[in-house]
This record gives structure tokens, C-alpha cells and sequence, in this order.
């Protein structure tokens, strides 16, 4: 007997079939905007219009079932790559974006232990070395080197940008407080940023049991950080009167983020909050770094 057939499961080819077709039409009538960018509906209205109660205790029966299913959630969701779309958020995908999430999900190869998902672990290492390596940082004797080396980046693929900055504070946090892992943040642990941060770094530090509190706002004029005049975390004025050769990597044109000594510092000004104490703190930062410096 085979324990892995399970009698409501459709037959895969014909599934595969079926939803490449719906796909497929989904992108060619977002692209010629024939859709709406968006049908914003209530949530009860899109469950009840899936049925998603009788699905979930049923299954589908049928590959019709499923289709229909399928098309009714395609009809409910944000239309990327339709010319309305403002861009919100998140990007519009390649085409064939899909297919590794239809991959992973039939083969479900976790890559955090490489016993369990070698496949998967030894692509998003690749991906790191490339990634490394175009910041200065791949210090390996080619792509395929993976081994740990002290004097090297590292890295993880995340799924988004919210947990990518959790697990750069965490990080961050364990390479200045090692301890903090065991016992605990330090109470006079910070970070400092613009008062324009994302709200995922205030977020992130609630998670990691230091508070929103611990990020300290600074205020900085935004042109003095990306204006084309004065800033320097732009290409700028300095880009555009160099007439850099095409031939040259962008990263290593002459441009405003390579200035450096007082002409490449800014002004910027922070509150420290310790109970009923306050203090203000008139201070100037600088970018650090060599290709990084245009990121």
C-alpha cells in the first residue's frame, strides 16, 4: 500500500497544466491592464466567494475545483504588473519568479541545517559569495569557497526587509554585547538613526527585548545626506562633472559619496533620554567604507 497517495489529491500534471494556463493569462491581462490593480473586498466577502470552509474540511475533488478556486484568488489579489500599480511596497516579479516557490514547496528542503536541504544551502551561499564579492568583501579563492573564513562577510537570504533588519541588529548586537545573548541587552545599549528610519528597526528592537526606546532618532537635513549639491549618500554634482568612462564600474566613478575629511561630514543633532534626564548631542557623521560607500 502506498501511505503517500492521498485520495483527494488531484493529479499533478493536469494541476500543473491547468494553473500555467491560468498564470499565464493572469500576467498577460495585468500586463494590458484589462484587470483592476486592486479589488479591495472584506475579507468574509473573499473566503465566502473561495469557499474556503468547505474546501478546508473537503479538499478538492476535482481538478475543476481547484481551478476555480484558483482563479477566484488571482481575481483577489494586487495586480502588479499592471501599468496602474504605484508601486507600493514591493516590486513587480519576473515572470518565472514562481517556479522556485513551486520547487520549495514540493520538495520543503529547509536550508538552516545543510543535511536537510544541501541543494538549497549550497545556492543561497553561492548568492552570498556573489553578493560579497561585489561589495569588496569576498576574501575566497572563487565563489565555490565556502569556507568560514573570519576575514570574510557573511550572510542569509531573508525573505523581506523587516526581518532582514532583525537579524542585522541581532547580529550587530552580538558582535558589540556577546553576552547579550544569555543574559540579556545591556540597559545602555542603543542604536542611533535617522528620524526617517523604516518602522521595522523600532519594531525589530521590541522583538529583541530592547524596546523601541533604545533608537535614539537624529535629525539631519535631508539635503545635506541626498540632495545633488551637498549629499553624500548620492551620486551628486561630483558624477555628473566627471564624465566618468561608461567602462568604469559605477561603483568606482567619482561621485559625492567618495568625498571624504570635512567636505564629506555632516551635521546632525540627537536627544538622549535616561528617565527624567535629557541631553542633546551636536555631533557629524560620515560614510564609511569603499564600494560599500555607494550603497
Amino acid at each position: 500500500m502506498n501511505y503517500q497517495k492521498d485520495e483527494n489529491t488531484v493529479p499533478f500534471k493536469e494541476v500543473n497544466f491547468e494553473i500555467s494556463a491560468l498564470l499565464e493569462n493572469y500576467i498577460e491581462k495585468s500586463r494590458e491592464g484589462k484587470t483592476s490593480v486592486l479589488k479591495q473586498r472584506s475579507p468574509k466577502s473573499i473566503a465566502e466567494a473561495l469557499q474556503a470552509e468547505y474546501y478546508f474540511r473537503n479538499g478538492f475533488k476535482t481538478t475543476a475545483a481547484l481551478k476555480k478556486f484558483i482563479s477566484i484568488y488571482l481575481d483577489n489579489t494586487n495586480h502588479l504588473r499592471n501599468p496602474k500599480y504605484m508601486g507600493h511596497q514591493v516590486a513587480v516579479p519576473q515572470d518565472l519568479s514562481g517556479i522556485p516557490d513551486w520547487i520549495h514547496g514540493t520538495v520543503n528542503n529547509p536550508s538552516s541545517l545543510y543535511e536537510m536541504g544541501p541543494a538549497g544551502a549550497t545556492l543561497e551561499g553561492f548568492m552570498i559569495n556573489w553578493m560579497l564579492q561585489h561589495l569588496g568583501w569576498f576574501k575566497g579563492k572563487n565563489l565555490y569557497d565556502f569556507k568560514l573564513n573570519k576575514n570574510n562577510g557573511s550572510g542569509v537570504l531573508t525573505h523581506g526587509g523587516s526581518i532582514a533588519n532583525l537579524t542585522a541588529l541581532s547580529a550587530a548586537r552580538a558582535a558589540i554585547s556577546p553576552e547579550a545573548w544569555t543574559n540579556g541587552s545591556p540597559k545602555d545599549l542603543v542604536v542611533i538613526g535617522p528620524s526617517t528610519a523604516h518602522y521595522s528597526i523600532a519594531r525589530a528592537l521590541s522583538i529583541m527585548g530592547m524596546g523601541k526606546n533604545a533608537f535614539i532618532p537624529v535629525s539631519v537635513d535631508e539635503n545635506d545626506f541626498f540632495g545633488l549639491e551637498n549629499g553624500i549618500y548620492t551620486l551628486g554634482i561630483d558624477w555628473y562633472n566627471s564624465h566618468s568612462s561608461s567602462f568604469v564600474p559605477w561603483w568606482e566613478q567619482k561621485a559625492n559619496y567618495h568625498r571624504k575629511g570635512y567636505s564629506g561630514a555632516r551635521d546632525i543633532e540627537a536627544v538622549l533620554i535616561a528617565g527624567e534626564k535629557v541631553k542633546m548631542i551636536n555631533s557629524k557623521v560620515k560614510i564609511n567604507g569603499n564600494k560599500t560607500r555607494s550603497y
